[in-house]
This record gives C-alpha cells, sequence and structure tokens, in this order.
C-alpha cells in the first residue's frame, strides 16, 4: 500500500508527541482512540450510531467529523496514515506486535523505503520536524526541516506549507499550492489533481512517483528497500549506477538536483535552481529553467517542448513533442527517449546502467571514452558542440548562448546550425537532419541533409530494413517472420536450439537415438518411449525374427532389451560388442533372465549381467508397486514416485538371482525385491561402464495385461533415465540457448558468459570456436584464456559473447565448440533483437 507521507495534520502530530514521551502500548491505543473522538463527554460524536447522543467521548460511530487529508485513512474516527500507524498498518484495526515498525504498510522489525525507525515509527529525517536528521532532533517554532536540517524556509526546491517542506508537484495535501487537496481517488500530477499520473512517473496509491528510484517503490507500487539499500534504475541495491550519486537513502543525479547540488546535502536557496553541479538564478548548458529545476525540454516527459507540458501516461517525450515513439537517433526505455551510445543508465541497451566510475562510450560500458569523446563526470561528451561542456568538462555555456568548436558564443561557426542551445551539422545530424527538429527515424542516416537509407536496404514506412535478413519485414514490407523465426535470405526460417554438449552418445547426437529390441513383434514400450518426447527417434528391432549386426545396432545411442519369444547367440555377441564400443543397453529380466528357450545368450549374457538366470518356476508373480528407495536422488528416478507390475502374472526375480557384475540395487518393490539394479564392469574391455537392470517385463499392459507394467505409473520415466543412464558421461555440457534482450542498433551488448562443464572422468579440450547462422557478425566470442584449452575432468571453461545487432527484429547465430577426438561439436543458439 502506497500513500504520500503528510506530518502535517494535528491528531498525528498529537499521538507522535505522546509515543515519543514513553507510552506504553495501552495507552498508545488509548491515545489513537481518542484523537479522533469529540474531546468532551457530551460531544455529538457524529451523527451515525447507536451510542446516543450523550455518550462519554463519542462512542456513537464512527461517520461524521471532518474529510481526512490526503494520504490518510479513518480508522475508528481517527485520521490516520496505514503506511506507518504501528496499530492500522495496512489496513484498519491490524496492530503489529510488540518491537515490529509499520513500514510501508507492512509489519517488520525494520524501517525500509528509506525511512528511519525513530522509536515505533518509521518516519523521514529529511522532512519531519520532530525528527529532523536525527531520531529526537525537534525543530524549534516556527522552523521547518528541510534537508534533514532545521531552518525558517525550504532549499532544495521544496515549498513551505505550514510546518512541512513539501514538493506541491506531486503532494497530493498541496497539489500545486499549499493546502491545495486533491479529492479522494485523483493524485497530485505535475502540480495539477488529475485521475492519472503523467510527465512519466506511475501512480502508486494515491501518489505519483519515480520508480526508478523511489526507495518505497522501487521498480514497482510497493517494492521496497531494505533498510540501508538504496533504489538505483528500479532495482534496490547497496550502490548507485547508471551516473547517479548516492546521497542519504536516494540515488540523485547531482548536475540539477537542487536538494544536492554539486555535492550531497548542498541545497539551493529558495528561487534558486540546481545548473550544472552549481546554484544559480537561470540555467546554463542548453537547459531550461522549468519551476526550481533545470531540464532539457528535448525529452523530458514532465516538460516537453515547454516548462509543464507533461507527456500522458505511455508517452515520451522525443525532440520536444510528446509521442509514443523515439526519432533522432534515439530509442525508448521506459517513458524516455535516450542515446544508448553515451547514456550512462540505459549503455547500449535499456536498463544496462554503468558501475560507479563506469562512463558509457560507444554503446558500452568502459573506463575511458572512444569515438573522440571526452569524459565528464560519468557521460561521454563532444565538447566541440556540448554547450554544458563547451571545450572543457563542466565550462557550460550561459542562457542564450550555443558551442561553437568548443567556445561558447550567440552564433554558431565552420558550417554549422544553431539548433536550440548546439550548434550542429544539419547535413548529417540524425536529430536535425537539414533543418533544426527534423529528426531521422532510428534506423535512418542523415546524408546531405536528408534522411536516406543506407545501399541494399528498404524503406518500410518510416524505417530503413534489410529484407534480406530483417525477421519484422523478411522479403517484403510487414512480412513478420514468428517467434521463434528468423530472415534469411528473405525467407523465415526456424531457429533449432542448440545440442548443449559434445560427446556421451554413440551417435554424438544430441538428443539421443535409442532402439527398442525385442523378441516378438509388439511396438509397445517404443511407443511409450516415443511419448517421453526425449528422443530424436525410437527405432524398433524384432530380435525373433531378425539379429542385427553390430553396424544396425551401432545407429543407437542406447537400447532396451527384453526377450520373449527365442533370440540366437550371434545377437548377445553383437550386442557385447556394441556395448563394448560405447553403446549403451538396458536389460529386462524377464524373460531374458529365464532359462530355456527364451533366455538371452551370446557374450552379453555371460559377462555383462548383473543376475544369474533362473527357470520360470523361480520367478516370483505377487504384485508389486514401488517400495524402499535405497538410492534417494538417483538420477536413475527423476521424476518417478511410482512403478509396478499390477498384472494376473507380474513375473520378478528373487534377490538372490543378482549376484553378478557387483550389483547394486536403487529402489526395491513392495514385496522387498529389487526393482531397479545398477553395477560397474570392473574388468575387460567395457571396464567402467554403466550396467542397468529393470526386474520385470519390458511391455505396458497396453502390450501385455498379464505380465506388462501399470500404465498408470511413471514406468515410462524410469525406462527413459535407464537409458539416458546407459550412456557414456558427456565430455561438455553446456547451454542450449543464450538470449540477449533488446539492443540499440550499432551498439554493442554487456557480454553474456557460456560455462562449458567436463563432467567425464577425463581430461577434455576445446580446439575451436565457430560461429555460424545468419548474423553470425552481430555476435562476437571471446575465450577466457587462449584456445586450446584443456579441462580437467570435472573442470569448467568459459567464454564471454556479445551481440551488436546490424538490423531490427531477432537475430540469431549458433555458437559451436570443437573437442579433440570427437567428430560432433557442442551447440548454443544465440539470440537478440535488434532495437
Amino acid at each position: 500500500m502506497t500513500r504520500f507521507r503528510t506530518y502535517a495534520h494535528q491528531p498525528m502530530t498529537t499521538v507522535l508527541g505522546a509515543w515519543r514521551g514513553g507510552l506504553a502500548l495501552s495507552a498508545l491505543v488509548a491515545a489513537f482512540i481518542a484523537a479522533g473522538c469529540s474531546g468532551e463527554g457530551g460531544g455529538t460524536g457524529g451523527t451515525g450510531g447507536t451510542g446516543g447522543t450523550g455518550g462519554a467521548g463519542g462512542v456513537g460511530g464512527t461517520g461524521g467529523g471532518p474529510a481526512c487529508a490526503a494520504g490518510q485513512d479513518r480508522c475508528d474516527g481517527a485520521c490516520v496514515d496505514l503506511d506507518t500507524n504501528p496499530l492500522n498498518c495496512g489496513t484498519c484495526g491490524h496492530a503489529c506486535a510488540p518491537g515490529e515498525v509499520c513500514s510501508n504498510g507492512a509489519c517488520a522489525l525494520t524501517c525500509g523505503g528509506g525511512t528511519t525507525k525513530c522509536g515505533e515509527l518509521c518516519v523521514d529525517t529529511n522532512l519531519d520536524p520532530q525528527n529532523c536528521g536525527a531520531c529526537a532532533s525537534a525543530c524549534a517554532a516556527g522552523e521547518v526541516c528541510s534537508q534533514g536540517a532545521c531552518a525558517l524556509t525550504c532549499g532544495g526546491g521544496a515549498t513551505k506549507c505550514g510546518e512541512l517542506c513539501v514538493d506541491t508537484s506531486n503532494d497530493p495535501a498541496n497539489c500545486g499550492a499549499c493546502d491545495n487537496t486533491c479529492p479522494a481517488g485523483e493524485v497530485c500530477s505535475q502540480g495539477a489533481c488529475a485521475l492519472t499520473c503523467a510527465g512519466g512517473t506511475t501512480k502508486c496509491g494515491d501518489a505519483c512517483v519515480d520508480t526508478s528510484n523511489d526507495p518505497a517503490n522501487c521498480g514497482a507500487c510497493d517494492n521496497t528497500c531494505a533498510a540501508g539499500e538504496i533504489c538505483s534504475q528500479g532495482a534496490c541495491a547497496l550502490t548507485c549506477v547508471g551516473g547517479a550519486t548516492k546521497c542519504g537513502n536516494a540515488c540523485v543525479d547531482t548536475s540539477n538536483d537542487p536538494a544536492n547540488c554539486g555535492a550531497c546535502g548542498n541545497a539551493c536557496a529558495a528561487g534558486e535552481v540546481c545548473s550544472q553541479g552549481a546554484c544559480a538564478l537561470t540555467c546554463s548548458g542548453g537547459a531550461t529553467k522549468c519551476g526550481n529545476a533545470c531540464v532539457s525540454i528535448s525529452n523530458d516527459p514532465a516538460n516537453c517542448g515547454a516548462c509543464g507540458n507533461a507527456c500522458a501516461a505511455g508517452e515520451v517525450c522525443s525532440n520536444g513533442a510528446c509521442g509514443f515513439t523515439c526519432a533522432g537517433g534515439t530509442m525508448k526505455c521506459g517513458n524516455a527517449c535516450v542515446d544508448a551510445t553515451n547514456d550512462p543508465a540505459n549503455c547500449g541497451a535499456c536498463g544496462n546502467a554503468c558501475a560507479a566510475g563506469e562512463v558509457c562510450s560507444q554503446g558500452a560500458c568502459g573506463f575511458t571514452c572512444a569515438g573522440g569523446t571526452t569524459a565528464c563526470g560519468n557521460a561521454c561528451v563532444d565538447t566541440k558542440n556540448d554547450p554544458a561542456h563547451c571545450g572543457a568538462c563542466g565550462n557550460a555555456c550561459a542562457a542564450g548562448e550555443v558551442c561553437s568548436s568548443g567556445a561558447c558564443a550567440f552564433t554558431c561557426g565552420g558550417g554549422t546550425t544553431a539548433c536550440g542551445s548546439a550548434c550542429v551539422d544539419t547535413s548529417s545530424n540524425k536529430a536535425n537532419c537539414g533543418a533544426c527538429g527534423n529528426a531521422c527515424s532510428s534506423s535512418q542516416v542523415c546524408s546531405a541533409g536528408a534522411c536516406a537509407c543506407l545501399p541494399g536496404e528498404s524503406t518500410c514506412g518510416a524505417s530503413c530494413v534489410n529484407l534480406s535478413d530483417n525477421s519484422l519485414s523478411c522479403g517484403a514490407c510487414g512480412t513478420t517472420c514468428g517467434a521463434n523465426q528468423v530472415c534469411a535470405a528473405g525467407v523465415c526460417a526456424n531457429l533449432t536450439t542448440g545440442n548443449g554438449r559434445v560427446g556421451g552418445t554413440y551417435t554424438g547426437l544430441f538428443p539421443p537415438t535409442v532402439g527398442v529390441l525385442y523378441a516378438g513383434g509388439t511396438t509397445d514400450l517404443q511407443t511409450k518411449l516415443v511419448a517421453t518426447a526425449s528422443f530424436a527417434s525410437v527405432g524398433f528391432v524384432n530380435i525373433n525374427s531378425t539379429t542385427p549386426t553390430l553396424a544396425q545396432l551401432k545407429a543407437y545411442d542406447a537400447v532396451a532389451v527384453m526377450t520373449y519369444l527365442s533370440v540366437t547367440t550371434g545377437f548377445g555377441d553383437n550386442l557385447a560388442d556394441y556395448y563394448e564400443q560405447g553403446g549403451g543397453v538396458v536389460l529386462f529380466d524377464y524373460e531374458s533372465q529365464e532359462t530355456g528357450t527364451y533366455a538371452l545368450k551370446g557374450r552379453f549374457a555371460t559377462q555383462y549381467t548383473l543376475s544369474t538366470p533362473i527357470a520360470d518356476v523361480a520367478f516370483l508373480t505377487t504384485k508389486v508397486t514401488l517400495g524402499t528407495i535405497l538410492e534417494p536422488g538417483s538420477p536413475l528416478l527423476t521424476g518417478v514416485t511410482t512403478f509396478g507390475y499390477q498384472g494376473s502374472s507380474p513375473y520378478h526375480m528373487p534377490a538372490s538371482a543378482f549376484n553378478k557384475n557387483n550389483p547394486i540395487v536403487v529402489a526395491l518393490f513392495s514385496d522387498g525385491t529389487p526393482a531397479l539394479v545398477r553395477g560397474v564392469v570392473s574388468s575387460g574391455p567395457a571396464t567402467g561402464r554403466p550396467l542397468i537392470e529393470i526386474n520385470g517385463f519390458g511391455l505396458s499392459t497396453t502390450g501385455n495385461s498379464t505380465i506388462g507394467w501399470d500404465t498408470t505409473t511413471d514406468a515410462a520415466k524410469l525406462i527413459r533415465n535407464a537409458l539416458y543412464a546407459s550412456m557414456p558421461l558427456p565430455a561438455f555440457t553446456t547451454a542450449q540457448e543464450l538470449s540477449f534482450p533488446g539492443q540499440a542498433l550499432a551498439t554493442q551488448s554487456a557480454p553474456q558468459t557460456v560455462t562449458y562443464t567436463n563432467p567425464s572422468g577425463n581430461p577434455q579440450t576445446i580446439t575451436a570456436f565457430t560461429l555460424s547462422g545468419s548474423h553470425i557478425g552481430e555476435f562476437s566470442v571471446t575465450p577466457s584464456s587462449p584456445l586450446p584449452v584443456t579441462v580437467p575432468a570435472g573442470g569448467t571453461f568459459t567464454a564471454d559473447v556479445r551481440f551488436a545487432p546490424a538490423g531490427t527484429g531477432l537475430r540469431a547465430a549458433t555458437l559451436a565448440a570443437s573437442v579433440t577426438g570427437l567428430s560432433t561439436k557442442a551447440t548454443t543458439l544465440l539470440k537478440g533483437t535488434g532495437m
């Protein structure tokens, strides 16, 4: 709940004084009630209620009495501030617990939103006359609290209204003038009562606030910064960014803040303005005096084109005119048109604020200025024509003067034209092309005094676009590509997400391709695995009628194997060869491990199983569900909470059958027998490879109603997990996709980091990074150290990626990392939007 804070009304002042006197909580309750009732026992107490007209203290009802001041609500007959009142915190009757305070309408142990805890209250020591500059530091009679100091007049652009210094531009109790109270439901916007906020401010409760620097509404209404934090560029933080200076609990621009002019706490006197960090009677450096502030009427949404001309909600001020788009090479960031090439609060992209001590040069944050510009404070400026820094930093031209070739004068030289307070070359200036105020669009250039498109670009409306690669006008003006498409050679094309890994699969591809090898013709398991959407494809081979060769098996990254009818010894031998060369195998024990005709045969059966075949009659037929988990957190059980066999013949092996290759039981069935078993080969050509068996049949009850697994369980997920776990660990894993937010044309983004992790048990070497796709020239990659680089097992390596769009709309490329010994590459899709 956001309300405009005020300390002017007498009932609250009385109670605050009583609070400072150390009243106990019970006395405070009585004080708050008494403050809203009649002063004498025979008072009228209002007209509503049944308490009678002669009741003591006016207990007769809550109605009646004068209207509350703006920012207050009536609770039990008293006017209170629900933002700070601990007995009515956020809503009437909601009392904070002992030791708590009411901060911005919520009970808490500390005060937020830039306020200070004084006793049991959260107050603004900058303007509270009872706690001026510090708790309990009360101003003398006749004095006001101005910027945390007691004085006879208000400084810093504030106005004295009664005993308070207020900002009449947004105070609903003193809107435009002292005691001019806005009606209920209205806000005070730019010194006038209205239903909506203008001038780039946001309506929060009954106040118009700047959410970029208001610690009580930081970034959004009611987002209160914690104690000790400030609001910088709409985010709570410990330091200010974007060229602002931390003064107390606020981030301010000391070049034009009359309360902190040139330095924190240096408040300009009444009638003065803050111009270029110095208090004066007039504005310099090309700024215009509007009220008590020096502003740029070319882009100030509160004073657009002229003082007091506030743009409506949703509009921006561009070249002195309110509208919905920005011109002259500027871009729309929130409610302002900014030059992203040198704005430290929006450097290269909206919201990309440079850190303290950095400047914004050519759309990138850094410590030095490029392109012939000079660092003046936190900005890179051209001292040849900047009226605020003419010839040298801080040398501001007087009102009426222009900056021409680094010298203040009344006329422009060198073939330039005076446009406002600046001397510009109208033959090439995008904001004043051919004539002052004739702004080119963000995609146009100014050539010979006319807005035009570059060679190879076409005019679409007011914009210049390359129809061959612009996703907003692909092939023809207005032909827009889909949400995940780019324009390539004038045709919309779908983007493909990167694989995010390299190695770890037999084929080298990801997502992997798997096969179902079943001694029978039913494709039930194939259908169930396809439905998980976890594989590039799922193949099927009837191993009763066909013995797949090693070459055929190598088409799969992993296979699920089960018998029902007989298989050849050659199949078992080929399966062992495939496994030894890196293929993954998941074995279903029924009927693969049943002695006799239907058993799995060959080398795989003798060397690479976890169980010993048993006779048909030795299989258990108890209906089972998932029982005790012996390895919680195992990747084999990701997403699995249920599993079991509920048919009439749910065949599964007893625990005694699992006696080969050091079996480890991951989970039990409800009857105590193993449900899922894993192991690791300890010798031979497959040393270190995983072994996985599922104790049951591989089809679901859809494929075989008597012996299949229960389709209402997570069995398909368990089988999917087992297939993935049977494959080798990848050489590297990385992000499948990296996205950049909107970036101004011809500016470079801040870097984003791509991390490559080596989860394998061996060192892996990255040899090269390459880019492919439609917009490879707009993305750049910088490895954290020169390539090739060898990353140890379990180690990581990083590379920074930057985006510099050459056109508007979605832009994309694919980043690929090459690894020694692997034919495939780890790929990451890079995406960004040009603005």
